[in-house]
């Protein structure tokens, strides 16, 4: 009977899976806003036997990826345009095919005077309109507030004027109702067909001149490797010790013929 070999390779092939979850984590530890992915399993069951005398077969498979949203770590980098998110919520990205999403502040100033992502695309405000820099400002003259509010520093006269009174645009923040739902769109970015809903002071904030790391713990995710790669060998064994019973059982039923 080969019930007890498909059901170990039915395994193999989940941990073939979680493998390759694991090791893209991994590869992702120093991405700024990654979030790490984590496979899930559940049970298959299948009837096998003749009709009147089934039996159930335990099978696993791999039922699909849920992403972990916890923050990652704030990393510091000075850049004024460097924004990271405390807490929930995601910035409003301007594709021309799709509005995107993203955690990754890593903001500059395109040829236009728009504050846009590295890939050139505008961050919105709640209204869909791009925050325009005068020309006569300079990056290092803005100053962006925990709740998205960006301002820029000026002299007239010589005197400074802090812009305060005069904001040039605000960064929006916004949530879903199901974060597990994004779907990933490539650098960073995530796609949805939900509604995007506000975040509040209190739920997402700010930071200027930082980024928020990736949330993977390298050492965690080596172990999980570690753990995978082990299990793999031990069904794998377990494989080769049940084709040699079956083999010898052929045989010995050969000779008794």
């Amino acid at each position: 009977m080969k019930t007890p070999t498909y059901i170990a390779i039915s395994r193999q092939s989940a941990l073939t899976h979680e493998l390759t979850t694991v090791a893209n984590n991994i590869s992702n530890a120093s991405t700024d806003g990654y979030r790490g992915d984590h496979t899930l399993f559940q049970e298959f069951l299948e009837h096998t036997g003749e009709p009147g005398k089934r039996d159930k077969v335990s099978f696993v498979q791999d039922s699909g990826q849920y992403r972990d949203i916890r923050d990652g770590k704030l990393q510091q980098t000075g850049a004024p345009l460097d924004a990271a998110i405390q807490g929930n919520g995601y910035f409003i990205i301007g594709n021309p095919g799709e509005q995107l999403y993203s955690r990754l502040g890593s903001f500059r100033v395109d040829s236009s005077n728009r504050i846009v992502t590295a890939a050139g695309y505008p961050v919105l405000q709640a209204n869909g309109t791009a925050i325009t820099l005068p020309q006569d400002v300079q990056p290092a003259q803005v100053t962006i507030a925990g709740d998205g509010t960006v301002w820029a520093q000026t002299y007239s006269n010589g005197v400074v004027d802090s812009g305060r009174d005069n904001p040039l645009g605000k960064l929006a923040l916004v949530k879903f109702a199901d974060d597990q739902k994004l779907r990933e769109a490539g650098s960073g970015f995530y796609a949805t067909d939900q509604t995007p809903q506000p975040v509040s002071a209190t739920e997402g904030t700010i930071v200027q001149g930082a980024l928020e790391g990736s949330n993977v713990e390298p050492v965690m995710e080596v172990t999980r490797m570690i753990t995978i790669m082990r299990d793999y060998q031990a069904i794998q064994n377990m494989i080769d010790q049940e084709d040699t019973r079956q083999r010898n059982a052929a045989d010995k039923i050969v000779q008794n013929v």
